[in-house]
């Protein structure tokens, strides 16, 4: 069902968006989708496909972006796309292209976030995005780098528990990080041992 979801929107929407780049919608719809299929894929551990998938929503994003600048649920969109992107190149060992995966994210998060800090979905996307960078950093031996972006996981993810219905996830996603944090001060040491 995935599948046929994935098929029919891309075969109306990405024509509609093509000829219709006024239409910014249309560009979402078929990037939307084509995230949605990288994701299932990832799940089914077609982690080529997957790929496949997300490189196509990027573009897609990048489309609607590159021709409605201040289209904040494209922008966002790009940067959920980029997260996923970062976690798949991760799990394939490709930890300085998922690195630029999550901060070309976090360049995009960041900015929607300055613009409307009281928009939760763009923090909650920083957030998840620099905490999986603080996972990926000692991998790349750059623990003091993994150390701060934690620090900023906790303080967004404080931040967002004040004023969110959701404070049963960000309060998990706050434990994960003490814990992170925990073992990244721990390997920091062993390092310099």
């Amino acid at each position: 069902e995935a599948q046929h979801h994935y098929e029919e929107t891309s075969r109306v929407a990405e024509p509609l968006w093509q000829a219709h780049p006024e239409y910014p919608e249309f560009g979402k719809k078929a990037a939307g989708a084509a995230h949605g299929w990288g994701q299932v894929q990832k799940d089914r551990s077609r982690l080529r496909e997957a790929e496949r998938a997300f490189h196509q929503a990027q573009a897609l994003y990048e489309q609607v972006v590159a021709r409605n600048p201040r289209e904040v649920d494209a922008n966002l969109g790009l940067a959920r796309v980029l997260h996923s992107l970062g976690m798949l190149l991760k799990r394939t060992h490709r930890t300085e292209e998922a690195e630029a995966a999550y901060r070309r994210g976090l360049v995009i998060t960041a900015a929607l976030a300055e613009a409307d800090p009281q928009w939760t979905a763009a923090r909650d996307q920083q957030g998840m995005t620099l905490l999986n960078l603080g996972y990926l950093l000692p991998d790349l031996g750059r623990f003091d780098q993994a150390e701060q972006a934690d620090r900023q996981t906790i303080a967004i993810f404080e931040d967002l528990r004040k004023g969110d219905l959701r404070t049963l996830s960000y309060a998990v996603s706050l434990g994960l990080e003490w814990d992170n944090l925990g073992k990244i001060g721990r390997a920091s040491c062993r390092e310099r041992v």
